[in-house]
C-alpha cells in the first residue's frame, strides 16, 4: 500500500511538473507548432511586412484654422508616396522603427489567456515617417502602427 501511494505521488508530481513546464514555455512565447522560440527580429519583420501590404497609410495631409477659429484637419492616403521595395528597404531607411511593447493602441495588451493559448503574444510598435511628394516637394509625416503577432510569428488581425 505504501509503495502504491509513493508511486501515485511520484506520477502526479511528474504530471504537475510537465504541465508547469508547458505553461511556462507557452507564456515565454514558445511556438509548439514549429518547436522553437521565434526570434524578435523575425517577429518585427512580419509586422513590417503587414504594414507594407497596405502602404501608404492614411496620414494628416493638411491642417488649417477656419474663420471661426476652429481647427480643421484633412486625412487621407498620399497620392504620390515614396514606396518601399520590401522589408529590407524599409529597415535600411528606418533602422529604429520597430519596438516590442507591452501595450498597444489605447492601452491594449494581450490577455493572459490569449497569451497562454498563443493567439496574441507580442505587440510591435512601428514608428516611421511616411514620405510622399506634394506639389513637387518631398514631405515626411510621422506615423505609428501597432501590430499584434502570435507566438509563431503570424500577424493577428483585429
Amino acid at each position: 500500500m505504501l509503495k502504491r501511494t509513493a508511486l501515485l505521488i511520484g506520477v502526479l508530481t511528474m504530471v504537475r511538473a510537465c504541465v508547469v513546464a508547458l505553461v511556462v514555455l507557452a507564456w515565454q512565447g514558445y511556438c509548439f507548432e514549429q518547436r522553437r522560440f521565434v526570434p524578435a527580429q523575425e517577429i518585427e519583420r512580419v509586422a513590417i511586412a503587414s504594414v507594407l501590404a497596405s502602404y501608404p497609410p492614411s496620414v494628416e495631409l493638411a491642417r488649417w484654422r477656419q474663420k471661426d477659429g476652429n481647427l480643421s484637419v484633412t486625412y487621407g492616403r498620399p497620392s504620390h508616396p515614396v514606396t518601399f521595395t520590401g522589408v529590407d528597404h524599409f529597415l535600411a531607411l528606418n533602422p529604429h522603427a520597430c519596438q516590442m511593447v507591452a501595450r498597444g493602441w489605447e492601452g491594449h495588451a494581450p490577455s493572459p489567456i490569449s497569451r497562454l493559448l498563443g493567439y496574441e503574444t507580442y505587440i510591435v510598435r512601428l514608428r516611421y515617417p511616411v514620405r510622399f511628394y506634394e506639389n513637387g516637394r518631398l514631405r515626411a509625416v510621422p506615423d505609428e502602427h501597432f501590430v499584434s503577432v502570435n507566438r509563431c510569428g503570424r500577424v493577428v488581425t483585429p
